[in-house]
């Protein structure tokens, strides 16, 4: 089974695809997609799942499980400016319409996890940790897809995929 795991940003994308055979997960392709920063956020969203189906269509088997990190507004001084500047706005707008792309696009279902949900507070470093307890070989491409993978290794557990 492959999922598709998404740390989902206006401007970079990060994202993971993750196999579990036998209980045991593995990734099989992890990065950071930049959507030309001219494009409007619908243009960008198809950009996005064109680019992942690309990348989808390099494996034996499809996604049938899509995983996101549901956007959720800080506050503070850089809730602030991230309002100010109309990111919030845009970036549930590109998680809604990309995620309609990806139920109409792959034979899924689109799970969303706010980032308490599944990393609470601890820190990146536990996240790049525990990756490197579980794939020990594996260095990941970007700072984007370690939370797309920890998002993964998250939705595994409460799924309870793995042994």
């Amino acid at each position: 089974m492959n999922f598709l795991s998404i740390d989902p940003s206006v401007n970079n994308i990060g994202f993971a695809i993750l196999q579990i055979k036998n209980g045991k997960p593995s990734v099989l392709k992890d990065g950071t997609l930049y959507p030309d920063k001219e494009l409007s956020i619908q243009q960008k969203a198809e950009w996005v799942f064109a680019s992942l189906q690309k990348i989808d269509a390099q494996f034996d088997e499809s996604i049938i499980q899509c995983v996101f990190e549901y956007p959720t507004f800080m506050g503070g001084i850089k809730g602030l400016i991230a309002s100010q500047k109309g990111y919030t706005i845009d970036l549930g707008v590109m998680v809604g319409y990309l995620s309609g792309l990806l139920l109409g696009g792959f034979p899924n279902d689109v799970f969303y996890y706010t980032p308490m949900q599944w990393k609470g507070t601890r820190p990146k470093t536990a996240t790049q940790a525990e990756i490197k307890r579980k794939f020990p070989s594996f260095r990941p491409h970007s700072e984007h897809s370690i939370d797309a993978i920890g998002m993964a290794l998250h939705h595994f557990k409460v799924m309870k995929y793995c042994k």
